[in-house]
C-alpha cells in the first residue's frame, strides 16, 4: 500500500518537516479496505445455548527495539506494547449458530526506554545517552496471514528529541516493523527517515502471571 511521504513547509513557516497527517488519514483509509480477521463459531442457538457476552479484546506485549532515528548509529531500547479494540468483540447468529466475529481496529500504545548511541548532535563522536520511545496510533488487524496487522501512529523520542508519524507493519504476530519521518527540535539534527524493528514477547504468560490477549 502506497501512503504519501510529508511534504516541505511552504514559505512564511518555519523551515521543518510537516507532520503529515494528510499522509496518515489516507493510510488508515487504506488500511479499511484489507481482509477483517476470522470469525470464530461457538455452538448451536437455542433455549440452552450459552450467552457470551461481547467484551473488548486487549493486547499487552514486552517489546525489544532496534532503531535508527535518521542516522546510522542505533537506539537500543526495551518496553511494553499495549493494544485495545476500538468495538467490542460481535456475537451474531448465523445459519442457526453462534458466531463471533472479532473486532479489527485497535487503539495502539508502545513505549520504551534504553541507550541511544547518538543522543548529542554537537559532539562529532558517538554520544551515549538516554533513548526513549513512545507512540500513540491505530492499527488494523488483518485475516491470518504473515502480515498480521499494520497501521499509523504519532511517534515522539528523546536522544534525540523528535517527533513524527510511522507507518507499523507486525509480521505473525511477534516481529513489528515502522517507518516513518522524524521532525527533530535540534537544528543541528537533520530531520530525516526512521526505521526500526520491535521483538514482541508475551512475558506475562512466560512468568505465569496471565494472558498476553484477553477477551477472546
Amino acid at each position: 500500500m502506497g501512503c504519501p511521504t510529508p511534504t516541505r513547509a511552504s514559505e512564511g513557516t518555519p523551515p521543518r518537516r510537516r507532520l503529515g497527517l494528510s499522509g496518515l488519514i489516507l493510510c488508515v483509509l487504506a488500511l479499511a479496505g484489507l481482509p477483517a480477521p476470522a470469525t470464530a463459531q461457538i455452538g448451536p442457538a437455542g433455549p440452552s445455548a450459552p450467552v457470551t457476552p461481547d467484551v473488548r479484546i486487549q493486547r499487552f506485549l514486552a517489546v525489544g527495539n532496534l532503531a535508527f532515528p535518521a542516522v546510522r548509529r542505533p537506539s537500543l531500547t526495551a518496553g511494553a506494547l499495549w493494544q485495545l479494540s476500538l468495538s467490542p468483540i460481535r456475537t451474531v447468529m448465523e445459519d442457526g449458530m453462534q458466531v463471533r466475529r472479532p473486532p479489527s481496529w485497535y487503539l495502539h500504545t508502545l513505549a520504551t526506554g534504553g541507550l541511544s548511541f547518538d543522543s548529542d548532535p554537537s559532539k562529532t563522536d558517538p554520544a551515549v545517552g538516554i533513548g526513549a520511545f513512545g507512540q500513540v496510533g491505530v492499527v488494523r488487524r488483518i485475516d491470518p496471514s504473515m502480515v498480521s496487522s499494520a497501521g499509523v501512529a504519532l511517534q515522539a523520542m528523546l536522544g534525540p528529541r523528535g517527533i513524527g508519524p510511522v507507518l507499523r507493519v507486525e509480521l505473525l504476530d511477534n516481529i513489528g516493523i515502522q517507518l516513518g519521518w522524524m521532525t527533530f527540535a535540534n537544528n543541528k539534527r537533520k530531520d530525516g527517515l526512521f526505521l526500526s524493528i520491535d521483538a514482541l514477547r508475551c512475558i506475562l504468560e512466560d512468568l505465569g502471571l496471565g494472558p498476553c490477549l484477553t477477551g477472546e
